[in-house]
């Protein structure tokens, strides 16, 4: 997590990152949706995009966490102090306005999806990219960024801010009741822990996805690596994640549903062989009967 285990929240979120993830089974591959502009840059460019966590097509459920913080904040209010549960509310509530540095690359677990052509790939031109989990984790292993899966279940979602509360009361009693200085750097602490775990939650109505994520927090000096693009309604940022040392990451491409999959499939042979891949990585037609009425 943030600062890699160097504090007691550190450890604490640590033990609960580890665990979500071990009880994750699948296999080698996650895979990314997209339209064919996006994918001319990820494959010619060796560069995914990473956005911020707050533009995404499902940007609402990053509130979904802050919620359940929220409501474990009220439950826990007879042993939590006023000062300590006022503070975390304020921090939650200014977040639609003060969007979290937080940028995320999001796969799902599942190629040929339905539900992902929809969402992710454009009418009749989208495409799947199926990246090997031990390439991305390499990629992943630097400080501020983890490779992780979504978590659908409300119980453990529940649980996690039931016991992120229980230790924010407990470290506050331990360090005497907290200055209000120390308590701010305590909320400080707990908020930057909770900004990861909000971007790992999702609502279980989204547990078809089976959807993980490279999450990934920007500091305040890393903000000249910022890239922006618009969208219908806003200007968005991302930050640009190259793999380039690691090109046999990609390991298998979808052509979505079309009427002309046949042709993409001879273009990207072509795509694949100038950007220097493994001749190994397979092109798949979707086989999904989704077409425009």
């Amino acid at each position: 997590m943030v600062g890699r285990g160097k504090g007691r929240l550190d450890r604490f979120c640590k033990g609960w990152y580890d665990r979500l993830v071990q009880a994750q089974a699948g296999g080698p591959a996650i895979y990314h949706y997209t339209g064919p502009n996006a994918l001319l840059g990820i494959l010619g460019d060796k560069v995914l995009r990473a956005t911020n966590i707050a533009f995404l097509n499902d940007g609402a459920e990053y509130y979904h966490a802050l919620r359940l913080i929220t409501e474990a904040l009220a439950e826990g209010a007879d042993r939590l102090p006023k000062s300590l549960a006022e503070g975390m509310r304020a921090r939650i509530e200014s977040v639609e306005e003060n969007v979290p540095a937080v940028y995320v690359v999001s796969f799902s677990r599942r190629p040929d999806l339905l539900s992902q052509w929809r969402g992710y790939g454009e009418v009749e031109s989208g495409f799947c990219i199926g990246f090997g989990i031990e390439e991305l984790s390499r990629l992943t292993e630097g400080p501020g960024m983890l490779l992780t899966p979504c978590v659908y279940e409300e119980e453990s979602q529940r649980r996690f801010a039931a016991d992120l509360v229980a230790m924010l009361a407990e470290m506050h009693t331990e360090r005497g009741g907290c200055a209000d200085k120390a308590t701010e750097a305590l909320l400080d602490e707990a908020f930057a822990q909770l900004a990861w775990f909000a971007a790992l939650f999702k609502h279980p109505g989204f547990a078809e996805e089976q959807e993980w994520r490279i999450v990934r927090h920007v500091r305040d000096d890393e903000a000249a690596d910022l890239r922006f693009f618009s969208r219908s309604t806003c200007i968005a940022s991302y930050l640009p994640l190259s793999f380039a040392g690691e090109a046999d990451a990609v390991r298998e491409v979808w052509v979505g549903p079309s009427r002309h999959q046949h042709l993409s499939v001879q273009a990207l042979r072509s795509l694949l062989r100038q950007g220097g891949y493994p001749e190994t990585v397979e092109i798949h037609r979707s086989a999904v009967p989704f077409r425009l009425v």
